[in-house]
């Protein structure tokens, strides 16, 4: 398992300034047993983005982020909110982000 912590909101704020829509991806592993990336987290955080006046086209915590396949399906099955931000914040390891930066031609901000 690897350990992750979640930045301070503020800095994922600073990440996100020049866009107004978003979409966020947890993981269902290690981030979910972090406290950082699971459904409670990824719930928080798009109560908190809202709040901030991003629009959130979608959140979804994905099965295993850091293998590509499972990011594929997941972006597939939520292609039109993925398709409609500007950027993706991901709350996984490192390898999860990663995953998600070579499956899509979107920006990333990497939460953890």
């Amino acid at each position: 398992m690897v350990i992750s912590e979640q930045k301070p909101f503020e800095e994922i704020l600073e990440m996100l300034k020049e866009s107004k829509k978003v979409f966020i991806a947890g993981c269902s592993d290690c981030a979910t047993r972090c406290g950082v990336g699971g459904e409670k987290e990824i719930g928080e955080m798009k109560a908190k983005l809202e709040e901030a006046g991003k629009e959130v086209t979608g959140a979804i915590v994905i099965q295993g982020s850091c293998t590509i396949p499972s990011v594929k399906k997941s972006f597939i099955d939520n292609r039109a909110a993925v398709n409609n931000a500007d950027i993706v914040v991901t709350f996984s390891c490192g390898n999860g982000a990663q995953a998600v930066r070579e499956t899509m031609r979107k920006a990333i901000a990497p939460g953890t």
